[in-house]
């Protein structure tokens, strides 16, 4: 996991999502939990839909929804954005990357 960059936001969704409420980071990552960590307002696990609309709501807010290509972005241009990061890190493509990425 790449702590340095989820901690803040699983702090943020823990205070948010009741299930996920644990005194630190560290006891929420020990828990192991089960629970969904995306979910709506109303507590039920969210949907494909609720995130595309969601990111595309905030992209269109903030002016990003196009790259500099000129391609749209989408919930999957994370994934690029992730491994691409992580190689700039210096972070090996193969190991615990490739099974965060979901290629192990």
């Amino acid at each position: 996991m790449a702590r340095d960059t989820v901690e803040d936001y699983l702090n943020r969704q823990s205070k948010l999502n009741l299930a996920l409420s644990h005194q630190t980071f560290d006891e929420l990552v020990a828990a192991r939990s089960n629970e969904h960590v995306f979910t709506t307002r109303l507590g039920t696990v969210a949907s494909i839909h609720n995130l595309n609309s969601a990111f595309n709501a905030l992209l269109a807010e903030l002016g990003l929804k196009n790259g500099a290509d000129g391609k749209t972005r989408t919930l999957y241009s994370l994934r690029h954005y992730y491994a691409t990061r992580d190689l700039k890190r210096g972070v090996s493509l193969f190991g615990q990357h490739c099974a965060f990425m979901g290629q192990a």
